[in-house]
């Protein structure tokens, strides 16, 4: 299956995300892994990916496109299981997260602070980017 999609503000996203090559992100926007891979690209060989995508197509895609790189892990839940997948990876925090800022809409405002608190260090969001950049949201 061949994939053809420009991911949103992409060195922008990566070059306020990452603060240290051998942090451990998440990225909530999985889609078909042009953020990840950006992400991937700035970390060292210490450095770990966690992704997730609810997309069947999505997440097969990128489960085989990342399966021979030891620093990620995938999983096909909602970003709300943000807290889980951390427990799962034996981490308290991320070092950043990216997610769009819609992607928090469906939650009631209980589990956004939850999910808000649990970042700690910092979330990129694509319209937090946009607005710095002073660029039109979609």
């Amino acid at each position: 299956m061949s994939i053809v999609h420009a991911p949103v503000l992409l060195n922008e996203s990566i070059d306020l995300l990452i603060t240290d090559k051998s942090g451990s992100y998440f990225d909530a926007t999985l889609g078909f892994g042009g953020h990840s891979e950006a992400i991937l690209q700035k970390l060292d060989s210490k450095g770990k990916l966690i992704a997730t995508d609810v997309d069947e197509n999505a997440f097969n895609y990128c489960k085989e496109k990342f399966k021979d790189d030891k620093r990620v892990s995938l999983y096909k839940f909602n970003f709300s299981m943000v807290d889980v997948i951390a427990k799962i990876e034996s981490l308290q925090a991320f070092d950043g997260i990216l997610a769009r800022s819609r992607s928090l809409l469906p939650f009631n405002w209980m589990i956004r602070i939850q999910v808000l608190h649990f970042v700690q260090k910092h979330c990129l969001t694509l319209e937090w980017i946009k607005a710095k950049n002073k660029l039109p949201l979609m």
